[in-house]
């Protein structure tokens, strides 16, 4: 949820829009989202980095918690 939220504020724009409950489960599981440094140049590559694993399908991929992820946003900075 902190990666759809983190994408959003910077992108102004969800990363998966789906306008149903089923579409957008099909996008979170089986694509990926637009790049955040194609829709806002300016973001750090880390940051952008950061955001695009805590968007991915698999559990496995994402960062393994909260502080995983405050830790590389932090670094990102």
């Amino acid at each position: 949820a902190a990666g759809v939220v983190g994408y959003e504020m910077l992108a102004g724009r969800r990363p998966f829009p789906g306008t149903t409950l089923v579409a957008l489960h099909e996008q979170m599981t089986r694509g990926t989202a637009p790049p955040l440094g194609e829709l806002v140049p300016d973001v750090p590559a880390s940051l952008a980095d950061a955001l695009a694993d805590a968007l991915r399908a698999s559990p496995a991929e994402r960062p393994s918690g909260a502080d995983a992820l405050r830790v590389r946003l932090r670094a990102s900075m």
